[in-house]
């Protein structure tokens, strides 16, 4: 099998994967994961499938094995399956468009993200096509939205967060997004100071 034609898979993330076996004629008693040779997970036969979670380790192609044993002590192994591991992409978060108070108690700050994950442009379920974005204010939780991102070329922003009539302080602003695989991409800080009214 050519590399390119091999399953893709991100580095250090725990992946559930879906084994479809050809169950053999003997009762099955247990089955059996090996990366490069190396047991790395067992688990109970099921009616609908089987799934195991797996780490995938470093960058590189690797291989998968199944090795179904039965209760008497029979074996059955099916072709091994070719992995390709790659580097997983942390969400892309672009700032289009910010918008500083000038009087504390009347105006509002107003931040228009494009956010996306390359990644996950490639998964094929919709429920999975999201991204959570988290807004601080030195460290402190604002609002926590998780949000489908954008997965066309569009330049329109697909999360604003809008703070109508902020109070007087001193403000740290820091956007936070995290992928559906816990990785995360953080914005630098937004800091300004908005004195009381007069």
């Amino acid at each position: 099998m050519d590399p390119e034609d091999a399953d893709r898979v991100k580095t250090q993330v725990k992946r559930s994967v879906r084994l479809q076996i050809l169950f053999p004629s003997f009762r099955i008693s247990k089955i059996a994961l090996y990366e490069r040779e190396q047991r790395v997970g067992e688990f109970a036969p099921a009616i609908d499938g089987n799934e195991i979670e797996w780490t995938p380790g470093p960058v590189g192609e690797t291989e998968l094995k199944v090795v179904v044993e039965g209760v008497n002590g029979d074996k059955f192994i099916p072709d091994p399956r070719r992995v390709k591991i790659v580097p997983n992409a942390p969400p892309d978060v672009r700032l289009t468009h910010t918008t500083l108070p000038l009087l504390a108690g009347r105006d509002g700050l107003v931040l228009s993200l494009r956010v996306t994950d390359p990644d996950g442009k490639k998964d094929k379920k919709p429920t999975t096509k999201k991204v959570k974005v988290d807004v601080y204010n030195f460290g402190q939780l604002i609002v926590g939205k998780t949000i489908p991102f954008r997965s066309d070329n569009s330049r329109a922003p697909n999360f604003i967060f809008a703070w109508e009539r902020t109070p007087a302080g001193t403000y740290s602003i820091r956007v936070v997004a995290t992928d559906k695989d816990g990785y995360t991409t953080r914005l630098k800080p937004i800091d300004f100071t908005l004195a009381p009214p007069q």
